[in-house]
């Protein structure tokens, strides 16, 4: 959130009644073009870095499993692709960029397409 902000996308923090889902939008008009900011961490899967045999940080802790982090980060990169190009053609479009956490095992979307947090966005990509 603090990065979306740094770069000028208005944030709504708390969706869904999920802490950690947040909604950064930037720009106005249509279209308006969604990313999809998809994270999970999955219980069990706490590992030291750097190690290749198994070895938890903490006991049946959390980590990242299937690269939902890594969707997450490149769904920024994207909306701030947007966003500049969307300022140097001086465009009336709009970019929204939505966290999706316990994507995996905790139905993240399903919670947040039920409170209708899709409903701004003409497309939503990811």
């Amino acid at each position: 959130m603090e990065l979306l902000e740094k770069h000028e996308f208005e944030i709504e923090s708390g969706l869904a009644h999920i802490p950690t889902a947040f909604k950064a939008v930037y720009g106005k008009g249509k279209p308006a073009i969604g990313f999809l900011g998809e994270f999970d961490a999955l219980s069990g899967l706490s590992q030291e870095a750097d190690k290749l045999e198994r070895k938890e940080v903490e006991k049946g802790a959390c980590s990242h499993g299937c690269g939902h982090h890594m969707l997450g980060t490149a769904s920024i990169g994207a909306a701030f692709q947007l966003k500049d190009y969307i300022e140097e053609n001086n465009l009336d479009a709009k970019v929204i960029y939505s966290s999706y956490p316990g994507e995996e095992g905790g139905s993240g979307k399903a919670f947040m397409a039920k409170t209708r947090v899709f409903d701004d966005a003409d497309i939503a990509l990811t």
